[in-house]
């Protein structure tokens, strides 16, 4: 059947050719819809305790989307009226940024922040600068009320007053109106609402990304009229230039802007205010992940080419033909478009994870074209021994010899297809398996990346079945591979390398045995060190912008990380029980004790300060008043002077709902743990089933509940998610390697053969990860299940080949029960120098093309590491340790 699907290409090749060609140019076509959307939520388990009140903080509160932008002076401190000019304006232009939450934009130049004072009966409550004068006088007695307050202290200005901070915050994620659209999601949703309701033209230019064009204020929808079914009285709230829908949460929440756009928007404001006096640095959770944008389209640009470019040079030593480079590298092309276009087509953004969709197709399909050259070249040379590999020297002889060796040709793509057929469609279904089996994740992102993954896998199948074999039939042989034939070769490096293996392995095959538990030995050691952690900050080279702001700001500051703790009573007002207060200033007075931990800041705050006040600003009563009456009097006092703003961040009008803002100098989930450690100790958090510490003092009342979230909560989460579900993820591969290698090679010693190597790798990789002290994360957990993932290819076709050369012209019959050791010495050794050569060439070949993504970017790649690592690790197992197994065992189903 196979060989028929074959002749029946190879008889048609122009027509299968245009029909891939027309099927590609399809796919192609639908690129123009792909878009990238970088939001974090999208990485994120909603279902996790963590994120799920991240979530009904921001709602409430604000705070996932903090930037923190650090003013100072060169030349003295910042109390000069050049300088607090700059502040003021920053803070005044950043509030007209689109997605920004005016309500938690705070500075020493904000109205909403408060100096407070009292003297005898007269109480003042009144903004900080407010009667402030631009003279010498003016700013001596800002500064006086600015470090009168200790909140402002490390958090609107530094220590030594050098530095003055403006604290930005934005709505939530790019994705968050797009799914209360498309509230039932899913990848095969072609059309959305906002496609359905939006005019076709300003729907186009959305998709292109010209959104200034599409949604100035002379050409939105509400100005032109172009509202095809949007409802009209929604179109009046369309605000035109800044983008913003004012549907009050119901529509549009400045979905486009990304973390990129507000980074580019702040950097648009703040270098207008830079000069020779003047530096300002940027930090938080957005301008991270606007470097990992970048990062993420400088990669899909540059380096996946480059590594793309090293690859081929590889390919061509390798085959020594340009036929045997560039064929390999279409087909590869090809499946990326399919499946890149499936994703423009069905609307899927672009993100982080699915933008290595790309280079993972490119190297399976890459790996599978070798090995198909590999044993198309073995088949031409069997072929070509029968025949004269001559150009004649008069015109009609030659052209008799060229359509001979076309024939010859296509005899060879016939033989090779039929032979290694059943071994590539093996592994392709066991990659593509591999990947579709992310869709157990809960997470959206890793279903799309695992799905369209699989497809491209798949469609590498499809075109190296029908498109490889019908341009091979075309074409002429290599004249290196005529020439071969024809003279033959002497003994290449990797040759003499691979005949040492074969003697190694036939010979002495107790040194590998020693060998493999010195390996393994080693690498459970290593695997006892490993520690699970996650930090976003510290992936990106000290030497990036981001790297250097950060440090900044974190030497001014509290810090750029956020912690929240969330507190809620069963009723209102419950949070004006005086109990509950010493509760919280406790807990942040422990929480400040640690070193990494920069400042907290709560309501209780205000109530403190506000006592101090009331009593003549003696420090001695900057405590809480034992009276619930009191609290609540000067909860009253302070919502009258018109300063609820500044308290929203922190507490709700019922005074039922509070959160505590922790800016931490360290973003590691190992320092989360430690804060979420004593939390517990307060009272029992939402979702935890640790018990609050009985010794504790100052605990919550029973009628208060706990939680934490913010960027450490939240990455914790994701990466309890991800490690988690990785590692069994590497269970699901390795149990759909076992079943379908079993089932096809019809032996479930035969599947548990092909699992053997990818353990090994498994084991290395972690080892490895834990004895040079790197930590089991989000990016180190995935990247080792997905490289490890490759590694099935190399046992499959090893062991395919192996039972092929076993077989070999009736040497070992059916019946037989143990070959002749003198045929599988010779088995292996042929099966070496043949699959195995293949396997080192796309092993060193995706190494290399991994290995320069390491260190060109604005982070340390890890999959520039891990990548070769387990590339290395799983041939290697699969060329020394498979057939040294096998040469001990002799499983029946070789020769059967």
């Amino acid at each position: 059947m196979l060989r028929k699907h074959i002749e029946r290409i190879v008889r048609f090749p122009v027509t299968t050719i245009l029909l891939s060609l027309f099927i590609t140019l399809f796919f192609a076509l639908q690129l123009r819809d792909l878009y990238m959307v970088l939001d974090p939520k999208a990485l994120l388990p909603q279902d996790h305790p963590y994120v799920k009140l991240n979530n009904a903080i921001e709602k409430q509160f604000g705070g996932s989307r903090v930037v923190i932008i650090g003013v100072a002076s060169k030349d003295g401190d910042i109390f000069n009226p050049s300088d607090i000019e700059k502040i003021r304006r920053i803070t005044e232009e950043a509030k007209t940024l689109p997605g920004i939450l005016e309500n938690n934009v705070v500075s020493i130049t904000d109205r909403k922040v408060k100096y407070i004072k009292a003297e005898g009966d007269l109480l003042e409550i009144r903004s900080l600068m407010d009667g402030i004068e631009y003279t010498p006088e003016g700013m001596a007695e800002l500064k006086e009320r600015v470090f009168s307050n200790p909140m402002f202290i490390n958090s609107l200005i530094s220590e030594d007053g050098t530095v003055a901070a403006i604290i930005l915050d934005f709505r939530g994620g790019a994705s968050d109106w797009w799914k209360k659209q498309n509230k039932q999601w899913s990848l095969l949703d072609f059309d959305s609402p906002i496609k359905k309701a939006w005019a076709q033209e300003d729907w186009k230019k959305w998709q292109q990304g010209t959104k200034k064009k599409a949604w100035s204020n002379k050409t939105s929808p509400a100005k032109k009229g172009k509202t095809q079914g949007w409802p009209q009285k929604k179109s009046k709230k369309w605000s035109g230039g800044a983008g913003t829908w004012q549907g009050g949460g119901k529509g549009w929440q400045q979905w486009y802007v990304s973390d990129a756009t507000i980074h580019k928007n702040i950097l648009r404001i703040v270098n207008k205010y830079k000069d020779e006096n003047t530096e300002i640095y940027l930090g938080g959770l957005p301008i991270a992940l606007s470097f990992l944008e970048a990062d993420s389209w400088r990669m899909s640009r540059y380096i996946y080419p480059l590594a793309g470019l090293i690859t081929m040079v590889i390919l061509y030593f390798a085959f020594q033909s340009l036929q045997g480079m560039l064929l390999p590298i279409i087909c590869a092309i090809l499946s990326v478009l399919w499946a890149m276009g499936l994703m423009g087509l069905l609307r899927i953004p672009l993100d982080p994870w699915n933008m290595m969709t790309p280079i993972l197709i490119l190297a399976v399909a890459a790996g599978h074209s070798v090995q198909i050259l590999k044993r198309y070249y073995e088949e031409l040379e069997t072929a070509g021994r029968s025949s004269l590999w001559k150009d004649e020297q008069d015109e009609e002889d030659k052209k008799s010899g060229i359509r001979w060796n076309r024939e010859i040709s296509k005899i060879a793509v016939v033989e090779s297809l039929t032979k290694i057929g059943p071994v590539m469609i093996t592994a392709g279904l066991v990659a593509a398996a591999s990947f579709a089996s992310l869709v157990t994740f809960k997470l959206k992102t890793f279903q799309s990346f695992g799905l369209f993954t699989a497809f491209g896998i798949l469609s590498a199948l499809i075109l190296e079945m029908t498109f490889i074999p019908a341009a091979r039939s075309l074409m002429r042989p290599p004249r290196k591979v005529r020439q071969s034939s024809a003279t033959g070769n002497a003994s290449s490096i990797l040759d003499r390398f691979l005949a040492s293996i074969a003697n190694l392995v036939t010979n002495k095959g107790w040194t590998v045995w020693i060998g493999f538990i010195i390996i393994i030995g080693l690498s459970l050691y290593g695997i006892s060190k490993l520690t699970v952690m996650n930090s976003l900050k510290t992936l990106f080279f000290k030497s990036t912008q981001f790297r250097k702001d950060d440090a900044a700001l974190n030497r001014y500051f509290g810090g750029t990380a956020t912690f929240y703790i969330y507190i809620e009573g069963d009723r209102p007002d419950s949070l004006k029980d005086p109990e509950v207060l010493r509760a919280i200033d406790a807990l942040q007075r422990e929480i400040e004790s640690i070193p990494e931990v920069g400042k907290t800041q709560s309501y209780v705050d205000y109530v403190k300060a506000f006592n101090q006040s009331m009593h003549g600003g003696n420090p001695e009563y900057r405590t809480i008043p034992d009276s619930r009456a009191t609290i609540s009097e000067y909860l009253f006092l302070f919502s009258l002077s018109g300063s609820q703003g500044e308290m929203d961040r922190f507490l709700d009008y019922k005074y039922q709902k509070s959160v505590i803002w922790v800016f931490l100098r360290d973003d590691s989930t190992a320092l989360g743990r430690r804060l979420i450690s004593i939390v517990r100790k307060y009272g029992h958090m939402e979702g935890d089933s640790y018990p609050s510490s009985p010794i504790a003092r100052n605990k919550f009342p029973p009628n208060i509940k706990i939680g934490v979230a913010g960027s450490i909560p939240v990455m914790m989460a994701l990466n309890e998610t991800m490690v988690s579900g990785k590692i069994k993820n590497i269970i699901q591969i390795a149990l759909i390697v076992l079943v379908i290698s079993s089932i096809v090679l019809r032996s479930p010693i035969g599947g548990l053969l092909v699992l053997l190597p990818l353990i090994v790798a498994v084991l290395l990789n972690f080892g490895v990860l834990g004895l040079i002290g790197i930590g089991l994360g989000v990016g180190t957990a995935a990247i080792s299940a997905m490289a490890v993932g490759f590694g099935a290819d190399y046992s499959i076709y090893l062991i395919y080949r192996l039972r092929e050369e076993v077989r070999k012209d009736g040497r070992v019959p059916d019946k037989t029960k143990n070959p002749d050791r003198k045929i599988m010495d010779d088995a292996i050794n042929t099966t070496l120098l043949t699959a195995g050569k293949a396997i080192l060439f796309v092993a060193a070949s995706l190494s290399a093309g991994a290995f320069t993504l390491l260190f060109t970017g604005y982070y340390l790649h890890m999959e520039g590491f891990l990548v070769p690592l387990a590339m290395i690790t799983s041939s290697l197992a699969s060329l020394i340790g498979l057939p040294a197994i096998i040469r001990v065992i002799k499983p029946r189903f070789l020769y059967n």
